[in-house]
């Protein structure tokens, strides 16, 4: 834990976050750790936390909600992009979900946040939400095209079936989007 503090040294910070993705974190680990989103400067480290996180959020949402709610809010981008990208980070390494509504709030509320890692990570979350609950998040996308940036779009709907993608597309299209 005092690498991560004490380096400047972007390996060295990376082996500090290595070190806890495939580790059971107990809640004074994960206090600690929640906190170096404080000091992460590079989406690298912002997607390594955010295995870490996500693993938190499955198996103790408990501790990990509170956190990532207050970030949202957050004038750090690197705090808003961790309360998308924490919830689940890779759907397909969850073994339980939280609801539907737990996950969307989040994205939703950054839906027209001004920074790129974060519009990134609005992208990245709604393709992963799809991959657990594709009807509800595809309704989402049907009713919030206007507000998807295309660089979260992009991200987005890159796993939908070609209908739709389509269906969306020309949505977008009829907007001048």
């Amino acid at each position: 834990m005092e690498i991560w503090k004490q380096s400047n040294i972007f390996e060295a910070k990376s082996q500090s976050l290595y070190y806890y993705q495939y580790k059971r974190i107990s809640l004074a680990e994960f206090k600690v750790i929640a906190s170096w989103a404080n000091t992460c400067t590079c989406w690298e480290h912002s997607d390594d936390l955010s295995k870490i996180i996500a693993t938190v959020t499955e198996e103790n949402p408990n501790w990990a909600l509170p956190v990532l709610k207050k970030w949202v809010k957050s004038k750090n981008s690197w705090h808003r992009r961790q309360s998308m990208v924490g919830l689940i980070e890779y759907a397909s390494k969850r073994k339980r979900f939280l609801p539907f509504d737990t996950y969307i709030e989040n994205v939703d509320s950054l839906l027209t946040d001004p920074d790129y890692y974060v519009q990134k990570a609005v992208g990245w979350t709604l393709r992963e939400i799809y991959n657990v609950y594709p009807e509800k998040c595809f309704q989402f996308q049907h009713e919030k095209i206007a507000q998807i940036s295309s660089l979260a779009y992009s991200a987005a709907t890159e796993k939908l079936a070609c209908r739709e993608k389509m269906q969306l597309n020309l949505m977008r299209k009829r907007k001048g989007i």
